[in-house]
């Protein structure tokens, strides 16, 4: 096993040389607990993404409970589970979930089984670095909570963006997850989703006392991308398996992500240059036992 692994590792540095630099941004989104709507966001996030012109790949990254083909009503042959395991490369996974966003689903955990997780996330990588002349940005939907492995990975990304909503369960596990990662290697800049919101006063209230917490105790930069308010325009897409982006694209939902993704696109971004894929590799070869 130690072999393969070592072969995945060669062949990807072998990759990583000036002609695969690229300004590939790759995006965390994860929340502390589940039910917050997470899984919910990083989709409409990525259209509203490629509704400003960029090439998107969203990655389902949950453990077992995989849905984001579900919400976008769109289902592939193949899914990361299959891509792990070696049957498919990732563009082979992929499905047209809407122009400019194409979708990988399918629970693959990254990573249950810790015997395997040298040759998985070597294969991870090698995948990775096939993507980075095609897309601006590479969106990874990890599962509710966190464990070893996805906070690494978490950590590696260009940016997290956490989700959370004004309840305090909510704000508890997004400070024990942005704490555990801190403890677990380097923590990326943290932009912040407060979600299900009574009005824009609650969701910037919410993200000012956790930012200042967070910033405080855990030494972090937080920004405070925007916050959704409670729709039933939401409600109405979840049931008829379309992203309310689509469905009601004049919904207030709809608005506030359409609002966070220009800040991404034409905003805060520029100030933080991605370092590209080939970063990542590096950076998890950097941090990697294997």
């Amino acid at each position: 096993m130690v072999d393969q692994a070592e072969r995945l590792r060669e062949w990807t540095k072998a990759q990583t040389t000036d002609a695969y630099l690229s300004h590939t941004r790759i995006t965390a989104v994860a929340s502390g607990k589940g039910g917050v709507g997470k899984s919910n966001f990083a989709l409409n996030y990525a259209i509203a993404l490629a509704q400003y012109g960029q090439q998107i790949a969203i990655l389902d990254g949950d453990v077992g409970f995989a849905n984001l083909d579900i919400l976008s009503g769109v289902r592939g042959t193949y899914t990361l589970s299959s891509v792990l395991r070696g049957e498919v490369s990732l563009r082979g996974a992929f499905v047209t979930c809407y122009p400019g966003v194409q979708l990988a689903s399918g629970g693959a955990s990254l990573l249950l089984d810790e015997s395997y997780a040298a040759v998985k996330l070597s294969r991870f990588t090698r995948e990775l670095l096939t993507l980075q002349r095609d897309y601006d940005r590479i969106l990874i939907d990890f599962g509710a909570g966190f464990g070893r492995f996805s906070a690494e990975m978490m950590g590696l990304s260009d940016d997290l963006v956490l989700i959370l909503t004004p309840e305090p369960t909510s704000l508890a596990d997004s400070y024990a997850l942005l704490k555990y990662i801190s403890q677990h290697g380097r923590t990326p800049l943290v932009r912040l989703v407060v979600n299900r919101t009574a009005d824009a006063r609650e969701g910037a209230l919410t993200a000012q006392r956790f930012k200042l917490v967070a910033e405080r105790f855990l030494d972090i930069k937080i920004q405070h991308l925007g916050s959704i308010p409670e729709d039933e325009a939401v409600k109405r897409a979840i049931q008829k398996q379309t992203p309310h982006l689509v469905l009601e694209p004049q919904s207030r939902a709809s608005r506030n992500i359409a609002q966070m993704a220009h800040v991404a696109v034409h905003g805060n971004d520029l100030a933080q240059p991605p370092r590209g894929i080939r970063a990542f590799v590096e950076r998890f070869y950097r941090k990697s036992h294997i």
